[in-house]
């Protein structure tokens, strides 16, 4: 008698994100639904609190497409070939505004402060990747867990 496992729920999720118009689109996506349920909630504290703490910071990518990755690997913007947490909806790119409210990466802003404030929520913070620097990227444990 043979058993079967059933689907983790994001598994599920990302099943659903692979039929959405999106997955084939070069776009940036930056709807926070796309993102799985359980992570996305947690993302919002995290948002809340970096506000509440003066980090002028918003969300400004959530599911990415295998078209749109491989677009900025093309670009030299990424050095991820493949599709990796951000196509199942567990990371999320969150990015500091400056004061004319555009988008600023500049490592002037105080990007350890939100990283510390991604890991508290435990979190995984791309600021403290040995392999890359990824300030802005912030993961579901389950990826690294659950799916690599």
């Amino acid at each position: 008698v043979g058993s079967t496992m059933a689907k983790p729920d994001w598994q599920i999720h990302y099943e659903k994100l692979q039929k959405m118009l999106c997955w084939t689109s070069h776009d940036r996506q930056d709807d926070m639904g796309l993102l799985f349920q359980p992570f996305r909630e947690i993302v919002q504290l995290v948002l809340t609190e970096a506000k509440n703490a003066g980090l002028h910071v918003d969300v400004f990518e959530t599911m990415r497409s295998p078209y749109r990755q491989l677009y900025l690997f093309n670009q030299g913007r990424s050095k991820i070939r493949n599709v990796g947490a951000h196509s199942r909806g567990l990371a999320v790119d969150i990015v500091f505004k400056d004061k004319q409210n555009n988008w600023t990466w500049n490592n002037e802003m105080p990007w350890k402060t939100f990283a510390d404030i991604v890991v508290k929520h435990e979190l995984t913070s791309g600021f403290y990747f040995k392999s890359i620097h990824d300030a802005p990227h912030v993961e579901s444990p389950i990826y690294a867990k659950e799916v690599v």
